[in-house]
């Protein structure tokens, strides 16, 4: 009796012990689990910031693109005008102005080759998008100070070729020149060869050239910060798949022990008298 009760008081300590190592190996595997979980959690932010950055970059490339586009289609219809005089490039250039400005709405689809289209077709209709100015799409953007700067001296460069050189250019074709006080009040007949040499001479190639430079600073920053944006991400992407990974071998590595403790278990448990 003695014997059997000592037996029964072994077997209570193993299964308190065996009972107490389960517990805390099913805490530690719980813990791991959530630890892993966590981690993928992360990886999955990591990869939406990182498909975020793709799009803001895009994005920032297509709003600036705009803006060197739009500079290169009125030096066009300002050119074409001085040469053919047709009113509908004057009328052209007029709303590129006033859509970047955002006194006319955005047409829909407005990329690369939209008035290159326009100018064969004859088929501009007025947009119904947003009246925004473009230096207001480009705060929007979340651009940095210097680029934005850049972006803006860009913009004020171009202001001031389409109120010097290109203004001047369109009055010269009409018989309208520049008076004393700084107006077109001054009549006389059409000059086009004024005209295009306004739009055609070397002080205009080089105020264009100042124009081009500052966008491609710009594009320079831009290339520049969303590369290490995106090397950041990867960076922090490749070290939480580290430690995912280490996790996964822990989880392994548990599971043999788990495997190897509930052998010993039954294997005591059975041989027990």
């Amino acid at each position: 009796m003695f014997s059997h009760a000592r037996s029964g008081s072994n077997e209570e300590i193993l299964d308190a012990k065996v009972g107490k190592k389960a517990f805390l190996f099913f805490i530690l595997l719980f813990a791991i689990l959530a630890m892993l979980l966590a981690c993928l959690w992360i990886m999955v932010q990591n990869a939406n910031q990182l498909t975020q950055i793709q799009l803001r970059r895009f994005e920032s490339y297509r709003i600036a693109e705009e803006l060197r586009r739009s500079s290169d289609d009125l030096t066009r219809m300002v050119r074409t005008y001085t040469v053919t005089g047709d009113p509908r490039f004057k009328q052209y250039f007029e709303i590129i102005q006033a859509i970047r400005d955002g006194k006319e709405p955005r047409p829909d689809n407005y990329q690369n080759i939209f008035w290159d289209l326009i100018s064969v077709d004859h088929s501009y209709q007025p947009g119904k998008g947003r009246r925004v100015p473009i230096t207001t799409l480009m705060k929007e953007l979340h651009f940095t100070e210097i680029e934005l700067a850049m972006l803006a001296e860009a913009k004020e460069l171009s202001d001031q070729l389409i109120h010097g050189n290109e203004i001047q250019a369109f009055n010269a074709m009409e018989g309208r020149f520049l008076g004393e006080e700084g107006n077109y009040d001054k009549f006389g007949v059409p000059d086009e060869e004024l005209a295009r040499q306004l739009v055609h001479g070397r002080e205009y190639h080089h105020s264009k050239a100042l124009i081009m430079e500052k966008m491609d600073t710009f594009f320079n920053l831009l290339e520049l910060r969303t590369l290490n944006e995106v090397k950041a991400q990867e960076e922090a992407q490749q070290r939480v798949l580290v430690i995912a990974i280490m996790l996964v071998m822990a989880l392994a590595a548990m599971c043999v022990y788990g495997y190897s403790l509930f052998r010993r278990t039954v294997f005591t448990a059975t041989k027990s008298p």
